[in-house]
């Protein structure tokens, strides 16, 4: 397996896997082109590390996302895409109304980032790849990474309830739950952290 940097030509690609993995999940639901529209800005910002697990002939396996800092990620990258952003926006006002509600309010994230700490924003592998370990590699490589930045913590938020098998993988990379909170529309989740040592 080979890990390497995210770039632009991948979106597509992370989209792919992203809904392949999370096919239940709110941001899927919104799209295959609003996901790319969010990778492309997340694989742009200089506070994002995006890497990519690939087989040796070049095949996408999975991919990792974190920010540098939590606080005000969301709202950077919004910022920093003030063109691309907006079309999304409008498209979903005249689609989906009700979800372009609750992306607003999940994205604004009151009280949920962790002060200066790292965030993992997203991890996926396909399917087929699954206990391969595409997982603890990605994980591995973006806390190296993090060290490298001089990061001394990275959080992470996951689902409460039907969520064992994740909570146990995060845990035995040396997560611990740290807090737990309810975002819209009353989706109880777990916050976890790792001190980077």
């Amino acid at each position: 397996m080979i890990v390497r940097e995210a770039i632009q030509g991948d979106c597509s690609t992370l989209a792919e896997i992203h809904m392949k993995s999370f096919n239940d999940f709110f941001l899927s639901s919104l799209g295959k082109r609003f996901l790319e529209t969010f990778y492309k800005a997340c694989i742009e910002n200089p506070g994002a590390i995006s890497i990519v697990c690939t087989t040796e002939q070049g095949m996408s396996m999975g991919f990792a996302l974190a920010s540098i800092e939590s606080r005000g990620f969301y709202r950077n990258i919004l910022l920093a895409n003030l063109y691309t952003f907006p079309l999304e926006a409008i498209r979903l006002f005249f689609s989906r109304p009700r979800a372009l509600l609750r992306l607003a309010y999940n994205l604004s994230k009151s009280g949920s980032d962790v002060g200066d700490a790292a965030e993992l924003l997203s991890i996926a592998s396909l399917p087929e790849y699954s206990g391969k370990g595409v997982g603890k590699l990605l994980i591995d490589t973006i806390e190296s990474r993090l060290k490298d930045r001089q990061c001394k913590a990275i959080t992470l938020t996951t689902d409460y309830y039907n969520n064992e098998n994740v909570i146990g993988f995060y845990q035995n990379r040396g997560f611990k739950i740290e807090s737990e909170f309810v975002t819209y529309p009353g989706r109880r989740m777990y916050r976890m952290i790792k001190y980077l040592d």
